[in-house]
């Protein structure tokens, strides 16, 4: 307990209340990036050390780049890894583009950008020719946010090929005829098509801009165990992890139901793969072959954890590596 006589500067009391509530953002805003390499090596991203880890068997746990608050990733077939930069600052420009090439070099692809219209790192995709697609919110005529779906080319030339502020929400169609409400996640599957988590659905999004919607009703309207009880439904409920494999098989991290689900490209019925108990739930996600792999926080603390589990075919549970301490 503080005395009423005990002195404490303000910049004492502005740094605490600033790490409460950067430990309370990582905690309700995870970092869901995990991919995985042709040789088995784990990439994931850590909000709370701004750490992304790589580990694989011979080497073990070692950070691959420190003071990077990220939240996802995008591992290409050449061994690249790209990740987007974040600042949780006031008044600082929040967004940036990087990439860790094989050989270990750091190498800043987008400038801090404060235009979110020109990138935003609420996940993103980058296809084979160069070109980055991202979400970018912005606040429809009926008041209510939405998502937009953007291209930026290599030359910085940025432009809107899916989604309208007009049209009834989660319209399918092409271009401006489609509509989002809050992307949550996005990644590009094997078929070089573009995945989004929308609210509670799972869609796709040509390259070109023709979105259609592959399931529906994702979301549990009450978790029976939720980390988190308080705040926006979009940050308490929400779907978090988004992977797809070679078959078209969509598995999705659902934080707030602690569980991994796929949804099979010939039955668009949800299949719960993967459940684990409190303090522990899913926010990532990677497959390999036939072998799932899940990236979890604890809810006491943003540092709890990350760690991850692997999930074999047969639907036996292994852990895989746990971050601890520093």
């Amino acid at each position: 307990m503080i005395s009423r006589s005990m002195h404490v500067p303000p910049r004492i009391i502005t740094f605490v209340v600033l790490l409460l509530l950067f430990t309370l953002h990582a905690n309700a805003h995870p970092g869901p990036g995990l991919e995985i390499g042709s040789d088995g090596t784990l990439y994931f991203a850590d909000v709370a050390r701004k750490t992304i880890w790589k580990y694989n068997e011979k080497s073990g746990l070692e950070p691959l780049v420190r003071n990077r608050w990220t939240h996802h990733l995008q591992l290409t077939n050449d061994g690249t890894l790209y990740y987007e930069r974040e600042s949780p600052l006031p008044g600082t420009p929040p967004q940036e583009f990087w990439k860790i090439t094989p050989d270990g070099k750091n190498v800043q692809l987008i400038k801090p950008e404060s235009d979110r219209s020109q990138f935003n790192g609420v996940g993103f995709a980058l296809a084979e020719d160069g070109n980055l697609y991202f979400a970018h919110s912005v606040r429809g005529q009926d008041g209510g946010w939405r998502h937009i779906i953007r291209k930026r080319t290599p030359e910085s030339e940025v432009s809107t090929i899916a989604g309208s502020l007009t049209s009834p929400l989660y319209s399918d169609g092409a271009g401006t005829n489609a509509s989002f409400r809050i992307i949550t996640g996005m990644t590009i599957g094997p078929d070089g098509m573009i995945y989004v988590l929308d609210k509670d659905k799972i869609r796709k999004i040509t390259l070109d801009g023709n979105v259609t919607t592959l399931a529906s009703d994702l979301l549990d309207d009450s978790p029976k165990d939720p980390p988190h009880r308080r705040g926006p439904p979009t940050t308490i409920n929400r779907l978090n992890g988004l992977a797809v494999d070679q078959h078209g098989n969509v598995y999705v991290a659902y934080q707030a139901g602690r569980c991994v689900f796929r949804v099979s490209k010939k039955d668009p019925q949800i299949k719960k793969i993967y459940e684990v108990k409190r303090p522990w739930s899913p926010i990532g996600v990677a497959v390999r072959g036939g072998t799932v792999f899940a990236l979890e926080i604890g809810d006491a603390s943003a540092s709890a954890g990350p760690r991850v589990r692997k999930i074999d075919e047969d639907g036996k549970v292994s852990a895989v590596v746990t971050v601890t301490g520093d």
